[in-house]
């Protein structure tokens, strides 16, 4: 991901580095930032958290093919 998409980013948005982007599971919630980390939490399908336990990531390993807000991300 750039540091322009980077700083674009907010808590509550969905993102994935997946190519399949209709594909809800694919998706992780931004729970927080720390520096250039970012706190994700995986998603089996809208409004439901998957198993995993939330993951902290850098923002510079994520190839960021899809960006939803939450009402977006509900339609899906």
């Amino acid at each position: 991901m750039t540091t322009k998409q980077f700083l674009k980013l907010q808590i509550g948005t969905f993102i994935t580095d997946h190519e399949d982007i209709n594909s809800p599971e694919n998706y992780c919630m931004i729970l927080q930032f720390k520096g250039t980390q970012i706190q994700l939490q995986p998603y089996e399908s809208a409004d439901q958290p998957a198993e995993a336990h939330p993951f902290w990531e850098d923002y510079r390993d994520i190839k960021l093919t899809e960006k939803l807000y939450a009402s977006e991300y509900k339609m899906l």
